[in-house]
């Protein structure tokens, strides 16, 4: 098939949703770039259960804890890329130690229900959100 852009003539064919070349004028495609820049690896979540006051470890860890009880959780150093969920399984109080830019601008309550918190550092800053609450 012949495609016309902005008067150019390039090939392009397209089968069974590959492409095989591309020959776009000053954006060149070829199959052997496409192959060469896309690597999918699976990725597994390790569960951890704490039932006492914590600090998430990024290196000796899961990236899941599974919290019981009344709790501090102090930040661990923001490392660019790093990110951890806290799933809070009673309705008893969290106290979250270290500085966290929270969604909304302030750490949410604790409810009488499953919690599930998410966490995500840029390197300069834990981001936190609470990504839902009153599961039963």
């Amino acid at each position: 098939m012949a495609v016309t852009i902005n008067g150019d003539t390039g090939v392009s064919l397209i089968q069974d949703n590959v492409v095989a070349t591309a020959d776009v004028q000053d954006n060149a495609v070829s199959s052997d770039k496409l192959a060469d820049s896309l690597t999918l690896q699976s990725i597994t979540e390790t569960q951890t259960t704490k039932s006492a006051s914590f600090t998430p470890s990024m290196t000796a860890e899961g990236t899941v804890y599974s919290c019981t009880g009344t709790m501090t959780i102090t930040m661990p150093a923001a490392t660019a890329g790093k990110s951890f969920t806290i799933v809070h399984a009673t309705g008893n109080s969290i106290t979250w130690s270290g500085t966290i830019k929270w969604n909304g601008g302030s750490a949410p309550s604790a409810a009488a229900a499953i919690e599930i918190y998410v966490f995500y550092s840029d390197g300069t800053n834990w981001y936190g959100m609470q990504s839902g609450t009153g599961f039963a």
